[in-house]
């Protein structure tokens, strides 16, 4: 607790145990909240987030309507198609 109070601690895994930690749990939890610490509650949801901030840390994050994104995906699709033609023709 103390070490996220000083800003130790940028993000959390706090796994439930058993019923006699859920008082634990919920000190931690809160305190995170309370801290603006994101947190993950299992080891999947963990391992997403870890993953998200590698690739951020990677590639700039962008914004695109749904529009854009499809419309990039569907010339994707269209060159795909292309180039398949052309190795079946050579």
């Amino acid at each position: 607790i103390d070490m996220m109070k000083n800003n130790e601690i940028h993000f959390l895994i706090n796994t439930p145990a058993t019923h006699e930690s859920r008082a634990d749990e919920i000190l931690i939890r809160s305190t995170a909240i309370a801290q603006k610490i994101s947190y993950a509650t299992n080891m999947a949801a963990a391992e997403a987030t870890v993953k998200a901030m590698r690739s951020l840390k990677e590639r700039e994050l962008t914004v695109k309507s749904i529009q854009e994104y499809h419309a990039q995906e569907a010339d994707l699709l269209h060159l795909n198609t292309i180039q398949k033609r052309i190795m079946i023709r050579l």
